[in-house]
């Protein structure tokens, strides 16, 4: 997907070079571990007092939904973000071992990001599935992202 409304400070992930460029300054997310996740599903609940509120829920972030990871790693020079907007998958699995991270590959495809840590074997086949479903992916012991756009940035 070609974002045409860019922030400054980011890079985005829109060809497979910018994949491979990511892919070689974090050594593939090897050793990496995320240190804050938070996901916004893009709604606000509208009212002027508590006593107010609407039960509607009102679309307010033009991107829908998104996820935001702060990744660090030993071997990184400072700690960066990544953020993922129009997620439709997320799939968050904590290991009961080390939340270390052993690898990550970043596939774009007709336009989606997917993103997968701790990879299994499984992961291009689960790619050529027409549809996704969560019991797909549990028997995978990672972290999974599908998303419409991916940027990321070093934080300061």
């Amino acid at each position: 997907m070609v974002i045409t409304d860019k922030l400054d400070g980011w890079n985005y992930i829109e060809t497979q070079v910018d994949i491979d460029e990511l892919q070689k300054i974090t050594g593939g997310f090897h050793d990496a571990f995320i240190q804050t996740c938070e996901y916004d599903c893009g709604c606000c609940i509208e009212s002027k007092t508590r006593e107010e509120k609407k039960i509607s829920c009102k679309i307010h972030h033009d991107y829908g939904n998104k996820l935001q990871m702060v990744f660090d790693n030993i071997w990184f020079e400072k700690p960066f973000e990544m953020v993922f907007e129009h997620v439709s998958i997320l799939l968050l699995q904590p290991s009961d071992n080390l939340p270390t991270i052993y690898g990550a590959q970043i596939v774009l495809k007709e336009d989606v990001s997917f993103i997968i840590f701790n990879h299994s074997v499984h992961f291009n086949e689960l790619l050529e599935k027409s549809e996704i479903k969560l019991k797909d992916l549990n028997e995978y012991d990672n972290i999974f992202v599908k998303a419409k756009t991916l940027r990321w940035r070093w934080l300061t």
